[in-house]
């Protein structure tokens, strides 16, 4: 086997540039780091997950082993908080972090596993520093630490020390401080006099409502009329602002929470030992004060018959604890609205296997799923709201509205992970490489506003394409749709739904083999195929646009492919001309649970 030395991250402090390396994945290699790295005598390990087989057998793995900890943590739980509180209640308030830890040591685990047995290592430099520095305070701490290269090398080390795979003098030793931020509060950040008034006097309006709604796509003016409806005060009560109160968590509070498990194997073992030390503290030794601040707040209705939310079940610590305490003490029922695309056609995704589990009622936006009784199809209140200010010019380009991941896995879903990222910045720019010099002078490129993650977006681009022009990110792409004639979506996400309900024109390109369909959808993606909306070539994909550039609206507004918008709009992005009302009666069945 070859000799080379193990780089596991970007972090250049722990590189060797003078002996043959080992980069563990394409997330050390940054495109603006080149020249740092090109000249090194240097191998990128293969990513394990290209075998998207085996990406789908790990995450059917990850479901079994968080539903077989599920029951042991949360009795363990119940015992450090003197508590006697069902597996339900804590699932709720666990489960979005111990789902996604575990997807997350399955990944960082079996690429140390890769590196030592395909080559001979013959050292790697860890950087030494308590771990109780990198331990997150809540979720949304957690969501930020694995995306970067600090907490990843540190869980890189705990597995390679774990499984003594090097000994101590291939080891080199160097001390860093993580320099890690964490948060401090929970909810906004906004504490003018004023605000804390206003929602002040609005809790005392609305704290006898039935109907809670919390982080939902819906406009102001919609809300009001829905809450109109509904029959009650409007609200505008936001997540209340509350200081994350935790301690030192004892030695004994974190070792004494997986005693009891007994593992399968040696991956296993070593869940239960870096389980305990990586929990975030909240749920220890914050967990108490968090409770009571949820009790002592008085910011929510008291005893709300129906809470509805998008996303806040996920990250969002006081939300969950709010919710987890009205399901046992009010009998509140935990309505979960579709937030975003991928849902009900991906084949995995754990986000929707997880809030078909915890919720009550599942809002679609149209489909059903084998099996789950609580789903219910709804129009989309967000598709619904954004579709209205979408129409086509005639005389505009065309826009590439591109996506971007996490250079790290973080939570599994049909779609491009980690390393695979940089293969989607490859297929886009074989699609825009074959556009013809008349489309491409109209071509337009968005990107992914929101997180780089050090992919280097734009620099890729110019680079790529230097007469490339971008998309004005300070407009809405809502606006930047509405300039342009024809879409270019790049992955399956809401905002091909958001163009496709709206019916503007949409051409579609992504890879199969990162983008996988549930089998009992596969109908309607196979009818976007038929009516050449989606294209699983970039070649292919170039040059339809190439030879209907000049009769792109004589091709969209065809029967054939306005039926199949038509067909796959009613599964993925259902809307309606009495949205409202249809949400009215669904809620109001909630409370009667007479949901069909």
């Amino acid at each position: 086997m070859s000799v080379r030395y193990l780089i596991t991250t970007a972090k250049k402090n722990t590189w060797k540039f003078d002996v043959p390396v080992l980069f563990l994945g394409k997330w050390c290699t940054l495109y603006s780091e080149k020249k740092h790295w090109e000249g090194i005598d240097h191998k990128v390990l293969p990513y394990h997950w290209d075998n998207r087989d085996k990406l789908h057998k790990d995450y059917k793995y990850s479901i079994t082993l968080m539903n077989e900890l599920m029951p042991i943590i949360s009795n363990v739980l119940n015992k450090i908080h003197g508590l006697d509180k069902t597996e339900k209640y804590w699932r709720m308030i666990i489960a979005p972090w111990l789902g996604q830890f575990i997807q997350v040591m399955i990944d960082r685990w079996s690429m140390i596993d890769q590196a030592f047995s395909q080559y001979e290592i013959s050292g790697t430099t860890i950087l030494n520093s308590d771990i109780n520095e990198i331990v997150p305070n809540n979720m949304d701490d957690f969501c930020s630490m694995i995306e970067g290269d600090t907490w990843n090398h540190y869980m890189y080390t705990e597995i390679i020390k774990f499984r003594g795979l090097i000994s101590s003098r291939e080891i080199e030793k160097k001390y860093e401080s993580p320099h890690i931020k964490k948060s401090k509060f929970i909810g906004l950040s906004n504490t003018s006099f004023l605000s804390r008034l206003l929602w002040k006097i609005n809790y005392h309006l609305t704290k006898n409502n039935d109907f809670f709604f919390v982080d939902y796509s819906i406009s102001g003016k919609r809300q009001i009329l829905l809450d109109l409806l509904l029959g009650q005060v409007i609200n505008i009560q936001p997540t209340p602002i509350l200081p994350i109160i935790v301690e030192s968590d004892s030695e004994k509070m974190r070792v004494n929470l997986l005693d009891k498990y007994e593992a399968h194997n040696e991956f296993e073992s070593f869940l239960s030992v870096i389980i305990p030390k990586c929990i975030p503290s909240i749920y220890l030794s914050g967990f108490k004060e968090l409770r009571n601040s949820v009790k002592k707040s008085h910011c929510w209705p008291l005893k709300p018959k129906v809470i509805i939310c998008s996303t806040a079940h996920n990250s969002n610590d006081f939300f969950k604890v709010w919710v987890a305490e009205n399901r046992i003490e009010n009998n509140t029922k935990l309505v979960i609205a579709q937030h975003g695309g991928n849902y009900g056609s991906a084949r995995w995704n754990f986000f929707e296997d997880l809030e078909l589990s915890i919720a009550d009622y599942y809002f679609s936006w149209g489909w059903k799923k084998v099996g789950f009784q609580n789903i219910k199809p709804m129009p989309s209140l967000k598709i619904d709201r954004h579709r209205r200010q979408m129409s086509p010019n005639a005389h505009g380009g065309i826009l590439i509205i591109t996506g971007n991941l996490p250079r790290y896995s973080y939570f599994l879903s049909s779609l491009p992970i980690g390393p695979q990222v940089d293969e989607y910045f490859s297929d886009m720019f074989s699609l825009v490489s074959n556009l013809n010099s008349v489309v491409f002078e109209k071509t337009v490129a968005r990107i992914y506003p929101y997180k780089d993650y050090q992919w280097s977006q734009k620099d890729r681009w110019i680079n790529a394409f230097p007469e490339i022009k971008f998309d004005d990110n300070s407009k809405t792409m809502y606006q930047s749709v509405s300039n342009s004639r024809v879409v270019l979506g790049t992955y399956n996400s809401t905002t091909i739904l958001e163009i496709l309900a709206a019916n503007m024109p949409i051409v579609l390109y992504w890879n199969p083999e990162h983008s996988e369909i549930r089998k009992s959808d596969e109908e309607f993606f196979d009818s976007l195929v038929q009516a050449k909306i989606l294209h699983y070539n970039p070649k292919q994909a170039a040059n339809f646009i190439n030879n209907n550039w000049e009769n792109i609206d004589e091709w969209w507004s065809s029967k054939k492919v306005q039926k199949s918008v038509k067909l796959f709009c009613e599964v993925y992005a259902k809307t309606s001309e009495k949205t409202l009302y249809e949400w009215k009666k669904n809620l109001q069945n909630v409370v009667n649970n007479e949901i069909i």
